[in-house]
């Protein structure tokens, strides 16, 4: 019996003894996320890295000195003695063990890949095909679809079907932005240190890095501001069209800008020659495809339109001036609101109490807390006046209130349904288009349905 316990006792600190030596020798691995689990995890034992199933399956043999990335996507990239590749969860070699570095390069991560090779860096598919040869210092991917490369501190352009775009003799840190013209790319527009400049596809500097912003606008104009916030205009040859001497520039078309100086506002055209005074508090653009292109101004506390030569089509009567999507503006003088058309002419009058332009052709008024309905030339359609009238999301009715009921009006103003509902409401389903009423508590009765 002694015998007996002795061999257990025995066997018992073997396994134990056995245990720890495992223990001792399994690493932490880097984490996997959650959709690689079930398809193994990295795992390192004795300094090897492997992949294993947690039911113990082994897919990847520990035999290597690194590996990461994807295994859910079955990129895995691999360090093998002194080299690195690629492997799938089979451990099939994807791309072969021959280079110092691979990098997945974002957004791309599957698709490029860095490689590094005698110290030097480029790019290959996912099939191991060179895009890039190992020719740079340097390859960061660009927000603007291209790769970035680096020599000797001089930067340069390649997309991704390896043809170079700019030479890297561009002595630079970052290409910010782009300048297409008829599809086609002419100009970088590049940062150094803080400053940004432009240059050519043959890596000529046009505009040196002398300013603190630099956007592109339309007609081959150049905005520029420098760094005591003093805005300008440039041509792609650094020729001044407009000085920088604004605090605040917009392009209203191609001839017509709003600049604002010494706290005033004025417009000016390309050559610089003045076209409105600076004698305006603020100047505001407005414009749309169907409409054209208008300026709200401000002098003395009084609103006006200006169209886009710089005329002024209103007088300076107005407390605001409100743009629409209808090539109408809404208009408020004490208190009170109008229309006028695109011309500067009067549609409605400053009367009303209330104003809301619906769809493309209503507008709802209310004079005296009487509201009707008008159409876009101010004639009256609807036959009665009512309490309110209310827009319920609907191309074809309107709600109307007298008292505390409710009927229908169309958009001709006739009644279609009686006042006589104590609630009218249409549900904001698409599916639904039918319209309900309550009466006495009793819901959901269908007042009209869709034509």
């Amino acid at each position: 019996m002694i015998k007996l316990n002795i061999v257990i006792l025995f066997s018992l600190i073997f396994s134990l003894s056995c245990f720890s030596q495992i223990s001792e020798s399994t690493e932490r691995a880097p984490e996997n996320n959650y959709k690689e689990l079930d398809e193994g995890e990295f795992k390192v034992i004795n300094k090897k890295y492997g992949i294993i199933k947690k039911d113990g399956t082994i897919l990847v043999p520990f035999k290597y000195e690194k590996l990461s990335g994807n295994i859910h996507k079955g990129f895995i990239k691999a360090v093998k003695g002194r080299k690195t590749g690629l492997i799938n969860i089979k451990n099939e070699v994807i791309i072969p063990f021959q280079y110092e570095d691979l990098e997945f390069i974002k957004p791309y991560s599957y698709e490029f890949i860095k490689y590094k090779k005698k110290k030097k860096y480029g790019i290959i598919n996912k099939s191991g095909e060179t895009i890039i040869k190992n020719n740079f210092d340097s390859i960061e991917w660009n927000k603007n679809d291209f790769f970035l490369v680096k020599n000797k501190g001089k930067i340069g352009v390649i997309n991704k079907k390896g043809e170079t775009l700019l030479q890297p003799t561009l002595e630079a840190d970052n290409i910010i932005n782009t300048i297409w013209k008829k599809n086609k790319l002419t100009y970088f527009i590049f940062q150094k240190k803080y400053s940004f400049g432009l240059a050519n596809l043959n890596g000529k500097i046009c505009i040196p890095a002398t300013y603190s912003k630099i956007f592109s606008w339309k007609n081959d104009i150049i905005f520029v501001e420098n760094e005591n916030f003093k805005q300008g205009l440039l041509n792609q040859k650094n020729e001044i069209l407009l000085p920088l001497i604004y605090d605040h520039i917009t392009q209203v078309n191609q001839g017509f800008f709003l600049v604002k100086k010494e706290n005033k506002f004025g417009a000016v055209n390309i050559q610089n020659n003045v076209i409105l005074p600076f004698e305006y508090d603020d100047l505001y653009n407005t414009s749309s495809r169907d409409c054209g292109s208008y300026t709200i101004g401000t002098k003395n506390n009084k609103t006006g339109l200006i169209n886009n030569k710089g005329t002024a089509i209103t007088e300076f009567k107005y407390t605001k001036i409100y743009s629409t999507n209808y090539c109408i503006f809404k208009t408020k003088k004490d208190k009170k609101w109008g229309l006028i058309d695109s011309n500067g002419k009067t549609i409605l009058e400053n009367k009303y109490d209330y104003l809301k332009i619906i769809l493309d052709n209503r507008i709802i008024v209310s004079e005296n807390s009487k509201y009707k309905l008008l159409d876009f030339n101010g004639i009256l359609l609807s036959k009665n006046n009512f309490e309110k009238i209310i827009f319920i999301n609907t191309i074809q009715h309107l709600s109307v209130q007298k008292g505390n009921k409710y009927g229908l009006i169309n958009f001709e103003g006739e009644l279609v349904a009686p006042i006589k509902y104590h609630k009218i409401y249409k549900k904001t389903s698409s599916l639904d288009k039918n319209i309900y009423g309550e009466i006495g508590g009793v819901k959901k009765i269908v007042i009209t349905e869709p034509k």
